[in-house]
């Protein structure tokens, strides 16, 4: 198997020659560490056996941590390589392996996992921080959901979970078009006309898009909040 870490890849064979060699990816506990090596605990992903359908991980998204997974080369033999501009290639991975294979989660910590890093989850305290995040996870959503579209088209398994992925892919398209549109009218137009898409989230994004000063006694008692807590 291949994998981004060397010791998951090398303890992980074992498990997978139990297996048969079928499953195309397995997952592994983490040992969440700070930035001077202390162990704080276990970061343990979904246990990914439980998913024998794409609708199954459609409906109930596993969380997965890319840096404790070996992969099979298989899946690239059949997939091929990742588009450029994939960030989450840990979702995909996860995608790819379970309409083939399957895929398993190993409870024992392979992996020491360092807090921080360009991973870390950040506070959102003002509108500008929920904006960066929201089209960051944009820019890459639309590019790995159009490659899982592809993938499902090579499995012969759109019509089970090509529907799913059309709304996500719309979503992230009426969010794209909405932050980019270049003017107020404009994005107002667009919230309106974008019918399949939840009202409370139109209006929401809507907001943030046009008019984010309106957030502001939000993120102001937000802020208040956090240093007091801090305090």
């Amino acid at each position: 198997m291949t994998s981004r870490c060397r010791s998951a890849c090398s303890a992980s064979s074992t498990p997978w020659l139990a297996h048969d060699r079928q499953p195309d990816l397995i997952a592994s506990a983490l040992a969440d560490i700070d930035a001077e090596g202390r162990v704080h605990g276990e970061i343990v992903p979904t246990d990914l056996a439980r998913y024998s359908t794409l609708t199954q991980w459609a409906a109930q998204p596993p969380h997965v941590v890319g840096a404790a997974q070996a992969w099979t080369k298989r899946l690239f033999d059949r997939f091929g390589p990742l588009p450029p501009g994939t960030v989450a290639e840990d979702l995909v991975m996860v995608f790819r392996a379970i309409g083939s294979g399957g895929a398993i989660t190993l409870h024992e910590p392979l992996v020491q996992y360092r807090r921080g890093g360009i991973s870390r989850r950040r506070r959102n305290l003002q509108a500008g921080d929920v904006i960066e995040r929201l089209l960051k996870n944009n820019r890459h959503a639309l590019v790995e959901t159009q490659q899982m579209l592809r993938d499902a088209r090579v499995m012969g398994r759109l019509g089970e979970i090509g529907p799913h992925l059309q709304r996500v892919l719309e979503r992230e398209q009426f969010i794209a078009a909405l932050f980019g549109a270049p003017s107020g009218f404009s994005k107002l137009r667009i919230a309106a006309s974008a019918g399949e898409q939840p009202l409370a989230m139109r209006l929401r994004l809507l907001v943030y898009a046009a008019a984010p000063w309106l957030t502001a006694p939000f993120f102001a008692l937000k802020r208040l909040a956090a240093r007091r807590r801090g305090a």
